[in-house]
């Protein structure tokens, strides 16, 4: 075997990695903490991932969420993933928009 072949071997078992640990992360999010009852993603989960629905929501979290959620949607071509990001895009400029200056709230 070439370094050629081990290495495109190698490479192509790393992205099937990144991908499922991609698709893990993804999963979490969105059972543990898309909030149906209130918009948005929870502010806050616990280590046992029950969701505190008092928690503050912040712009930073919702724009990472977000980006994530952008991303890996083009990534996998999966429409459940656009609906996620949708969502947050929703409740990022629902939520988080200054008019004045026209970005987002810290």
């Amino acid at each position: 075997m070439s370094c050629v072949t081990a290495s495109k071997e190698v490479q192509a078992s790393l992205i099937r990695e990144f991908e499922i640990e991609l698709l893990s992360i993804a999963e979490w999010w969105a059972e543990s903490a898309l909030d149906t009852a209130n918009g948005g993603f929870s502010g806050e989960v616990d280590v046992h991932g029950v969701t505190r629905p008092r928690a503050n929501k912040g712009g930073i979290l919702n724009a990472r969420i977000l980006w994530f959620f952008s991303e890996f949607a083009r990534y996998e071509g999966s429409e459940r993933y656009r609906n996620i990001a949708d969502i947050a895009f929703d409740y990022l400029v629902t939520y988080f928009w200054d008019e004045e200056y026209h970005g987002i709230y810290w």
